[in-house]
């Protein structure tokens, strides 16, 4: 058995990094008798050795074949969402969906009960009744000065400034579960990015911080949550949408545009409202306080 410390910038990732741990144990266990009886230079395997990581590894090198499993049920599950998200998002802007989502009826998340032990209760449900709102619209002149500032990568959300500088989704008992940021918060919610960066992620490797990550537009947020919403505006990943730790520690956008972003909302808003677990609701719609039972949202449902 082993130990290791995971860093708190780490901890959101684990969940994908566990299942395939888990995933490797399983093949391991299935092939423990064989393993067992593997002989590393002529004498029986001992799981002290110190060399029982390489041998493990050279077992499965040579039996690779026997380990062609199909992924697990979840990874194709997110996969097809995934596909969904990006096909609602073909021949459409990002400014488009959002005043779609402005003008949906009976807008709703449907939350699923959290058991004790972590678990969702898929028998157990309610539907927190929300609300979305915009603020005004930005100045022409506004607009044109922040795209000499940020290029043609921001092209996206200079379309939605000129509709809505800033909104509050998914609002219930006043409370939203993600704000668009108001363009003149965009330096604020960026000095907090650059800090967390600085002060934990890199806190010792600062020329490691990539260029992109200081010149992107930290658009949106949940509240709760320490990391924003990032629109890169330089580099390879330009006009892409990444979390503003997770994603850039692995250097990964999670969504190709700011139109598949928006898309996400109405197709698979638990992947941005759900994400982290900060947004919970109590049995009558409000936000979760101590004590009390935990709704997480996992669907949005609306009438056009």
């Amino acid at each position: 058995e082993r130990e290791c410390w995971v860093s708190p910038s780490r901890q959101k990732q684990m969940p994908q990094k566990l299942t395939f741990y888990i995933f490797f144990a399983q093949i391991i266990q299935a092939k423990l008798p064989s393993l067992l009886a593997f002989r590393v230079s002529g004498q029986p395997l001992s799981m002290g050795d110190e060399d029982v990581d390489t041998a493990i590894l050279d077992f499965v090198a040579e039996n690779i074949t026997e380990f062609s499993l199909p992924p697990p049920a979840s990874v194709l599950k997110k996969a097809k969402k995934k596909q969904k998200v990006a096909k609602h998002a073909v021949g459409k802007t990002a400014v488009q969906m959002l005043q779609a989502l402005l003008a949906h009826r009976m807008p709703a998340l449907h939350c699923l009960l959290q058991r004790d032990d972590g678990s969702e209760d898929a028998n157990t449900s309610i539907d927190v009744v929300v609300t979305h709102s915009g603020e005004a619209a930005a100045s022409p002149k506004h607009i044109a000065s922040l795209r000499k500032q940020y290029g043609a990568a921001a092209t996206a959300l200079f379309e939605i400034l000129a509709v809505h500088d800033g909104a509050a989704l998914f609002v219930s008992h006043n409370d939203a579960a993600f704000y668009l940021v108001p363009s003149g918060l965009w330096g604020q919610h960026m000095e907090d990015v650059m800090s967390w960066a600085q002060q934990v992620t890199w806190q010792d490797d600062l020329d490691e911080i990539p260029a992109y990550l200081k010149s992107a537009i930290p658009f949106g947020y949940t509240p709760g949550d320490s990391e924003r919403w990032l629109l890169i505006t330089e580099g390879a990943h330009a006009g892409k949408v990444m979390l503003s730790d997770t994603d850039v520690i692995d250097d990964t956008p999670r969504y190709e545009s700011l139109a598949e972003f928006m898309a996400t909302f109405i197709v698979d808003a638990e992947r941005i409202v759900g994400c982290g677990g900060h947004v919970c609701y109590n049995a009558l719609g409000g936000v979760a306080g101590l004590g009390q039972s935990r709704y997480y949202p996992v669907k949005y449902k609306f009438e056009l």
